[in-house]
């Protein structure tokens, strides 16, 4: 047998909301209509307490074994969110020390000085030894058998290499 209740009634029977019950109603799925002075009835079966007064009585033994399933799934999701925060925190606990020590390595190259004296070019060192490795330099040829020729003119100053300072190569 059914009994005819309001929408409130019926949603806190069926454990909807009330909207729910409307659209069930617009659908056809519950029988419903209006009374002597136009209230809304739904029709709802007799032996249907409300869910609120049942609590998880009303609930069955499936559901109850898939609640305490996402209880203990949504602890493990908590618990390695934790780990992965402390993760985080300790790789930027981490980054800011080696923040630290760049600093400090950075000023200490800033008070380093340059040397005094500025070491002689490659090209230099290499002429030295070649000098000193053949002895003294031969004896030049008369000035009567060097023709205008033989003389080679000065490289003009775009074609001339630019020096270096000594710490680049």
């Amino acid at each position: 047998m059914m009994e005819h209740v309001t929408i409130r009634e019926a949603a806190a029977r069926l454990g909807v909301t009330e909207l729910t019950v409307r659209r069930r109603m617009k659908r056809g799925e519950i029988e419903h209509g209006k009374d002597d002075r136009g209230r809304l009835w739904v029709a709802v079966p007799a032996g249907v307490a409300e869910a609120a007064e049942v609590g998880q009585n009303a609930l069955g033994p499936s559901t109850l074994q898939l609640i305490q399933e996402l209880t203990a799934e949504r602890d493990r999701w908590v618990a390695e969110a934790a780990a992965k925060q402390a993760t985080i925190d300790l790789l930027f606990q981490q980054a800011e020390n080696y923040q630290v020590l760049l600093y400090e390595a950075q000023s200490q190259l800033k008070r380093l000085s340059a040397p005094r004296e500025k070491p002689p070019l490659l090209m230099e060192r290499i002429d030295q030894r070649e000098v000193d490795a053949t002895g003294p330099e031969p004896p030049s040829l008369p000035a009567n058998t060097m023709s205008a020729s033989d003389v080679a003119a000065p490289e003009p100053a775009h074609v001339q290499s630019k020096r270096r300072s000594w710490w680049r190569w």
